[in-house]
């Protein structure tokens, strides 16, 4: 009997040491999920998940797939109609970005790479594929979504606090069909209780793919920009850590 998980992966730090700590297990199938949302650094995260995901592959045989999904949505309109008439304090004009915004640096600001409601939107695409697997593979038991949280995060984005939605969405998952029918999924932050210096530890112990993870949000593929709150949390990390960041030296 096995269990099915699905990793998110972004190709970071974090959901790479969760990705690896989740395909040791010896039981448990995994698969990996990107979502993307229009963010910055988009074709950065995609080539590095890639690379992450296809490490994980080679190394594990419990890794079994690995899929990207889109939230950022088609506008049918011109973003120039209606969404013109916005205006911002200064009386610049204000244009729509995409279904879930907040994806450009515009104003230093250093959360700007974040898509809006992402945890509960990416725990919930995750949880339909775990369902989907519950369904598809007999000797499948139960399921996990697995969001790489660290403890850390929760001072970063204020809106990731694990009461405030992991324990009512797991509320909700105990009642889909497949938990019904005797196969349970729930979401799980193997992290949470982690600095992000000692996720680097255990990463560096288990053996992960450091020098293959992309932490920024908005540089070019290879170039991270340096300024963003992600590249920064990144070098104080490994800084922390006492390891010297692998991704620097290639």
């Amino acid at each position: 009997m096995k269990k099915i998980v699905v990793c998110l992966l972004s190709g970071g730090v974090d959901s790479t040491v969760a990705a690896v700590l989740k395909a040791k297990e010896p039981t448990t199938l995994v698969a990996l999920l990107s979502v993307y949302y229009g963010q910055g650094a988009e074709q950065s995260e995609k080539r590095q998940s890639a690379v992450v995901a296809d490490w994980l592959y080679h190394h594990f045989d419990s890794v079994i797939e690995h899929f990207y999904l889109r939230i950022d949505g088609t506008i049918r309109w011109t973003r120039r109609q209606r969404s013109a008439r916005f205006k911002d304090p200064t009386g610049e004009e204000i244009l729509l970005r995409g279904f879930v915004g907040w994806r450009h640096p515009e104003g230093g600001w250093s959360q700007a790479g974040y898509p809006s409601t992402r945890d509960e939107v990416f725990a919930l695409m995750a949880a339909a594929g775990v369902e989907a697997r519950l369904h598809d593979i007999p000797d499948t038991t139960e399921g996990e979504i697995v969001l790489a949280t660290t403890g850390e995060d929760l001072f970063n984005f204020e809106d990731i606090e694990a009461s405030t939605y992991t324990v009512h969405l797991n509320e909700v998952l105990a009642r889909k069909m497949m938990p019904r029918r005797g196969k349970p999924m729930r979401i799980v932050l193997p992290l949470i209780e982690m600095t992000k210096a000692e996720v680097i530890r255990t990463g560096v112990e288990i053996g992960a793919p450091l020098e293959l993870t992309w932490s920024c949000y908005f540089g070019e593929p290879g170039r991270p920009c340096g300024q963003c709150d992600q590249c920064k949390w990144r070098r104080e990390a490994f800084q922390a850590a006492g390891v010297q960041d692998p991704a620097s030296t290639v």
